[in-house]
């Protein structure tokens, strides 16, 4: 049924895609107040040649160089989200031991050896529990500092990430 309701909606989408060049063309009435950014020299029902063979499909929307385009909106920097790290457990070490990374990023870190460790923070925040083998551990950092991190089970694990704005 989910699969039903998901092609009906593919098609019912590429149905109204397909007409929407006609429709600011010759449709709603109301758009007239809107420049049309659409250049009106170019026929929608005229053939194209491509390659020397005549299309039946429709021309590509051509841009009216009369209508100016602003630029292109964009996220504020605080709005976008910094990709995700990810930090390795192998041989009794942290795959990444120093790392400047900025507020607001996940890190996770992964336990590949076959015995188990944690990421306990020295002073606060990120703390796992046990992580067996192929245990993740996730953690957001949303304050700025030097957070120094170490495994409980083995002292002699340690790492810093250092949080800028």
């Amino acid at each position: 049924m989910k699969k039903n309701i998901i092609f009906l909606g593919i098609i019912l989408s590429g149905a109204f895609l397909m007409g929407l060049p006609y429709f600011l063309r010759e449709g709603d009435k109301r758009l007239e107040s809107l420049p049309s950014i659409i250049d009106p020299s170019v026929s929608i029902d005229q053939p194209i040649k491509e390659e020397g063979k005549l299309s039946e499909s429709l021309p590509p929307l051509i841009i009216n160089p009369s209508v100016k385009i602003e630029q292109p909106i964009r996220l504020k920097k605080e709005l976008a989200t910094p990709a995700p790290i990810f930090i390795g457990i192998k041989n009794f070490a942290f795959t990444q031991e120093n790392l400047t990374i900025k507020k607001g990023t996940t890190v996770t870190w992964t336990n590949n050896d076959d015995l188990p460790h944690t990421v306990t923070t020295d002073v606060g925040g990120a703390s796992s529990p046990t992580l067996s083998k192929g245990t993740l551990y996730s953690f957001t950092f949303d304050t700025i500092g030097n957070f120094g991190y170490h495994c409980a089970f083995h002292p002699s694990m340690k790492a810093m990430i250092k949080v800028i704005n």
